[in-house]
């Protein structure tokens, strides 16, 4: 876990620095949130799943 854990924060502060862009990471490394808390260009939402049967629906 923690080559993914630097990967994912790596390539997530790199891809910060690009601006007039959205850019959108999904990750279940809930440690790269943590760490990139106080980011000012990192803006953290969720998207909440709920399973309706045996299929995922979003929220």
């Amino acid at each position: 876990m923690k080559d993914a854990y630097d990967g994912t924060l790596s390539i997530t502060k790199a891809l910060a620095d690009y601006q007039a862009c959205l850019i959108i990471v999904s990750t279940h490394i809930i440690e790269v949130g943590e760490a990139l808390r106080d980011h000012k260009r990192i803006h953290f939402a969720f998207m909440p799943t709920v399973m309706d049967g045996l299929y995922p629906r979003y929220m």
